[in-house]
């Protein structure tokens, strides 16, 4: 949504923006200005296009893990891991390397309240200098 408006004024622009609008035009405007917008417009619908499609490609080749269990102690750390996922609490999940920090890390995220939002993961042995 772009706002066009002869009654600009910086609270209706901040308003504006803040429900959502792309971008704001106050009156008069040059065919110029509506042109940039419009590329803009189509720039950034593209590059949302792009990562939803590059976002799938990713879920096709690593698919959610099943993360089932029989040990007592297991099922317990995932049921506290999921139970933290449907808040806004910050995990520090700790580990030797290939004991599955990943793969667990990322079936919390698509049990949380982020998961339209991205997922990244840091290799935290590779920051030291």
């Amino acid at each position: 949504m772009v706002v066009i408006t002869a009654y600009a004024t910086i609270e209706t622009a901040v308003e504006a923006m803040r429900r959502g609008a792309f971008d704001f035009l106050p009156k008069p405007f040059t065919p110029d200005e509506i042109r940039r917008v419009l590329e803009r417009v189509v720039q950034i619908r593209r590059l949302q296009s792009h990562v939803e499609e590059l976002e799938e490609q990713v879920r096709s080749i690593v698919p959610e893990a099943d993360l089932q269990t029989v040990e007592p102690a297991m099922r317990d750390a995932l049921d506290m891991a999921f139970r933290a996922a449907s808040t806004e609490a910050t995990l520090l999940l700790r580990g030797e390397s290939g004991t599955g920090k990943g793969v667990l890390a990322r079936a919390i995220h698509a049990r949380s309240v982020h998961v339209a939002g991205p997922f990244i993961t840091v290799n935290c042995p590779s920051l030291s200098s």
